[in-house]
């Protein structure tokens, strides 16, 4: 069991560290879209926090419960990271849930010693801090619906600062998976960028060269709000209903004056027709 923890804390900080030097890669053309920075923060990366990452990774309460080692095949898929994540989502629903102890336990550890990756908004550190932050909605929103999840709407993709700011787990993956699988969502059968849910960020992305050196943040889908949204759909029909059902008696109340006031007309008639005999 040793041999795997150390394995597993191996593979941990070469993945974080091949992050950062994908990172680096996004410098020229960060540069080009913002001119005047000449360097971005958010891509550094400490030795202490990949130290950190890899202790969170070994610690028994939360290494199975979080299928931490379904984590890897996200971060460097090339192709169908949108399967990837399922896959890890459907490992995290399959095992006893982490619980709220073990989660800010973990959550502490890299608040201490990923202090300046979180601060500067490190994608890599970001997302790992997502996945631990909003785990129970994971488990609670996303573990019946899994294969409805959809990666390649537009909004998804977007910056560590805007995902941060919708309070929802967010993944680290290669920008040439990212417009791989979503070329083939929008319909595109040739390369290039999505062709009927075009996006400008996603065609920014999609546009550049060594796609597999760069690395962009996708949010998960919000399954919740998209179950509550047809919700008030069916109840229109339904008021519609009670409202036509007063219509119906009127005619029947109607109908009841019609022989009251015939009956009393004959009867007065031959009342007044007797007393002038």
């Amino acid at each position: 069991m040793a041999v795997i923890h150390n394995l597993v804390s191996l593979l941990l900080v070469s993945i974080s560290y091949q992050a950062v030097t994908s990172a680096y890669t996004l410098s020229p053309r960060a540069q080009d879209h913002h001119e005047g920075k000449k360097h971005d923060k958010s891509k550094d990366f400490s030795s202490s926090c990949g130290s950190t990452i890899a202790s969170v990774s070994m610690n028994k309460d939360i290494q199975t419960c979080s299928n931490f080692a379904d984590l890897f095949p996200i971060h460097g898929a090339k192709k169908d990271f949108s399967k990837a994540i399922k896959e890890w989502i459907s490992g995290v629903c399959a095992v006893e849930p982490c619980t709220d102890a073990a989660l800010k336990k973990a959550k502490d550890e890299m608040s201490d010693g990923c202090k300046d990756e979180l601060k500067n908004e490190s994608p890599d550190a970001g997302a790992l801090f997502s996945i631990l932050s909003y785990y129970p909605d994971i488990r609670t929103n996303t573990c019946q619906n899994t294969d409805k999840l959809d990666f390649c709407q537009p909004e998804l993709l977007d910056s560590v600062e805007n995902l941060k700011a919708t309070n929802r787990t967010f993944f680290t993956i290669s920008a040439e998976a990212y417009c791989e699988d979503c070329k083939k969502s929008a319909g595109g059968k040739s390369n290039g960028t999505p062709i009927k849910r075009s996006h400008k960020k996603s065609a920014d992305v999609c546009s550049g060269s060594s796609l597999d050196k760069v690395s962009v943040t996708v949010g998960l889908p919000d399954l919740k709000a998209k179950s509550d949204a047809p919700g008030p759909k069916p109840d229109a029909p339904k008021l519609e209903v009670p409202g036509a059902k007063p219509k119906g008696p009127k005619p029947k109340g109607n109908k009841p004056k019609v022989p009251d006031s015939s009956p009393q007309g004959s009867e007065d008639n031959p009342g007044d027709s007797g007393n002038q005999e």
